[in-house]
């Protein structure tokens, strides 16, 4: 099935983009860290200015890579999200051509070809069965802090030759039915899960842009700094405000990274 292998390849997406937003997560975290070494090295005295503008030097090139990195992010994730309402929209489609061809199997079999054509159905059912547990598989995240599902019920949508019974063809088509409600419902909610972290994401990419134009004043200024009044308390306030944020992406880093 086509709206099968879709789903892989939107399976594959999220687990790239998780990827890639530990990375810029793990990054933010350094970056952190980086500008605490810098506050003190600013208030330290035996450190050159030169020293200073190289250390801010390698800030501004993390950050700047990080920031396209986190807008790569929220696109791709905003992307996945649009093409798992896609499949969604065409579920119902798919399952009522499962339906019409077996309805159309059960009358062959009627004929005398129920060995030959109960043999076709289970085979394309375990191919097709085989290819949504591999998507699954690379699907599984932590539900507590990403609201998504741990699997992707879409086998629900694979005719089981098994239960292939000519008396019992409009049950098993309400079944169908009720089923692929449930499966639309699980991918919504995978949709909302993706939004979140859109905009937890789009939140970091906002961090980075703040921290790459805070970095280049500070980079022309560094002289003023030192000469600052309360130049250490302040410091401080600002030394504490990093730290929770690196914390914070930190804690991302390892929430996500949990399977």
């Amino acid at each position: 099935m086509e709206i099968i292998g879709d789903v892989q390849r939107l399976g594959l997406n999220i687990y790239d983009t998780i990827d890639t937003s530990k990375e810029v997560a793990l990054s933010g975290h350094k970056l952190s860290q980086d500008l605490s070494s810098f506050f003190r090295y600013l208030r330290d005295k035996k450190t050159s200015t030169e020293e200073l503008h190289e250390h801010v030097g390698s800030m501004l090139r993390l950050s700047e890579k990080s920031r396209k990195n986190a807008h790569k992010v929220c696109e791709t994730f905003s992307n996945t999200r649009k093409g798992i309402y896609a499949v969604t929209n065409r579920v119902p489609a798919e399952v009522c051509d499962l339906a019409d061809e077996q309805d159309r199997n059960v009358k062959k079999l009627a004929a005398g070809e129920k060995e030959i054509q109960t043999l076709k159905v289970a085979k394309s059912c375990t191919m097709a069965g085989a290819a949504v547990v591999a998507a699954v598989s690379m699907v599984a995240f932590p539900p507590a802090l990403l609201f998504l599902p741990v699997a992707l019920p879409l086998l629900t949508l694979v005719i089981e030759a098994r239960e292939l019974h000519a008396t019992k063809k409009n049950e098993k088509r309400e079944k169908k039915i009720y089923e692929c409600k449930d499966a639309i419902s699980q991918l919504e909610q995978i949709a909302e899960g993706l939004q979140k972290l859109v905009e937890l994401n789009d939140a970091f990419a906002s961090y980075w842009s703040r921290i790459e134009t805070t970095l280049q004043v500070v980079d022309g200024r560094i002289e003023e700094l030192r000469r600052a009044k309360f130049l250490g308390l302040r410091l401080s306030t600002i030394e504490k405000s990093c730290d929770e944020i690196g914390n914070a992406q930190l804690d991302y880093h390892q929430k996500v990274s949990v399977t």
